[in-house]
């Protein structure tokens, strides 16, 4: 028995057919798509990783340097206090013996300047 296909059915099959491979065709595609999306994406996350982890980088070794010199300027600080004390002693020293002299020798280089 013979099932009479008329023009309108056919027509309806043969779209059927092309919407059918059209879907299949665009489904294909749109997995490259998105699986070359998802490589691009990887790729762009890692750049900024990358990145991040050299500023990060250059970070620590800047937090590093900055220890080391406040380290110095402690030091230094520390040798300026150490100097300052050094040249207190040494006025006061030369005070007294300015004061000896005077005794010594009757002269006096504070009245002489005034």
């Amino acid at each position: 028995m013979q099932v009479p296909v008329n023009l309108d059915q056919l027509i309806a099959i043969a779209s059927l057919f092309v919407a059918a491979t059209v879907a299949i065709v665009n489904s294909i595609r749109n997995r490259k798509t998105d699986a070359e999306s998802m490589r691009d994406e990887a790729a762009r996350r890692q750049r900024i990783a990358d990145k991040l982890d050299a500023i990060g980088a250059s970070v620590d070794e800047t937090r590093a340097i900055v220890k080391t010199l406040d380290k110095k300027i402690e030091q230094h600080g520390t040798q300026i206090t150490r100097l300052e004390m050094k040249v207190d002693e040494q006025e006061r020293r030369i005070t007294a013996l300015e004061k000896r002299c005077e005794r010594h020798f009757g002269v006096s280089k504070h009245n002489d300047s005034n």
